[in-house]
């Protein structure tokens, strides 16, 4: 577990430091201290919105917050992209892709195949009943962590992308394979 601070609204707040002063102010028992990156740290965050309300960089001098909405927004300025854990309904509805695009499929197929713990790929569009328009939508079948996996392959995908769009990447489920084998053949699958 990272350590996390609440703030008095009741939100809770990664803790991180920038140098040994501030965290030799830390009031309890450090058992263990980790060096992570912005990245690992926002990754944390975002994977779990729900109990995670942003960063408190230095909190006992600078109390620096970077709350969810800010992190994307950061990474939108240096990436280009933003990552962003989304909840979604039970409707949500999924079809084949409006546009062919071999050469991404290709350099997918050449990059999935070097991971030893992915088994297929899926490429469809989805949109929820309240969106006003569907996104590319790809569905992963893999062991192992999406932050192991998923920035990377953001990162792959995104100069096939145009600045309008959006995609969305999904760590599969037994469920979600099932509807997207009836909507679309998999663009990879391991041999």
């Amino acid at each position: 577990m990272l350590a996390a601070m609440i703030s008095p609204a009741g939100d809770r707040y990664l803790s991180a430091f920038t140098h040994p002063g501030e965290l030799a102010q830390w009031p309890f028992d450090n058992n263990k201290t980790v060096l992570l990156s912005f990245d690992e740290l926002k990754l944390e965050v975002l994977n779990n919105p729900k109990k995670l309300a942003g960063i408190v960089i230095d909190p006992f001098s600078k109390m620096l917050l970077l709350d969810q909405e800010l992190i994307e927004q950061i990474d939108m300025l240096t990436e280009g992209f933003g990552i962003r854990r989304v909840e979604h309904s039970r409707d949500l509805q999924l079809t084949r892709p409006a546009k062919v695009m071999p050469a991404l499929i290709e350099e997918l197929s050449v990059f999935l195949s070097g991971k030893e713990n992915v088994y297929s790929a899926y490429m469809l569009m989805a949109r929820e009943p309240d969106d006003p328009q569907p996104r590319l939508l790809f569905i992963i079948d893999f062991d192992g962590e999406k932050s192991e996996l998923f920035p990377d392959l953001t990162k792959l995908i995104c100069p096939y992308i145009n600045q309008d769009e959006t995609f969305e990447m999904m760590k599969a489920t037994y469920e979600l394979l099932e509807a997207a084998a009836l909507k679309s053949a998999p663009v990879y699958k391991k041999p």
